[in-house]
């Protein structure tokens, strides 16, 4: 029996850095993430004013993501809090305007696997599972919406949030960063 926490393609191992990419693209974005940054920039403010230390500002800077990721957003991925903090340092420290983002490692000895869609249904399934689990939304609300019906509308919806919980569930700290 296979792990269902294990990427055992090339297709899953892209299908699954597309994802993460996606729903990091889609958290930057949410408010409460602009937010966490701005509380982020104040903190690294008062360390360079003296107010607090290099250790305190980290400490406290780790926090507001772990907070942002864990708590208010209620997604259980650690990777993404390391993410998010690097992407905050990098543009407070100025080490750079580039955006982080995940690519598929190279996987030469696993089987390739099916190779993932074309078309745009990846973004489709993040913006779904962010909707979901983020916003609270209900898979019949957003089946509603996206796809004018109810009825198996709430299925597709359904089967694309498992598809990518799944897929993220596979990725650790280590592998991500």
């Amino acid at each position: 029996m296979a792990d269902e926490n294990v990427i055992t393609s090339a297709g899953a191992a892209t299908r699954t850095a597309r994802y993460a990419t996606e729903l990091f693209i889609r958290l930057k974005r949410d408010p409460r993430t602009i937010a966490a940054a701005e509380d982020c920039r104040q903190t690294f403010s008062a360390m360079r004013t003296g107010r607090s230390t290099p250790k305190e500002s980290a400490t406290t800077v780790r926090a507001r993501i772990q907070a942002l990721v864990l708590d208010e957003c209620a997604l259980p991925y650690q990777w993404l809090v390391e993410l998010i903090l690097h992407e905050i340092t990098a543009q407070l420290t100025g080490a750079g305007d580039e955006s982080v983002t995940l690519d598929a490692p190279t996987l030469s000895d696993i089987p390739k696997g099916r190779a993932p869609k074309r078309g745009d249904y990846q973004a489709r399934d993040i913006d779904w599972f962010f909707r979901n689990r983020v916003l609270r939304e209900s898979a019949y609300a957003i089946a509603k919406a996206d796809l004018g019906r109810i009825g198996k509308g709430h299925h597709t919806v359904q089967k694309a949030i498992a598809r990518v919980t799944s897929a993220l569930d596979t990725l650790d700290v280590d592998a991500a960063c």
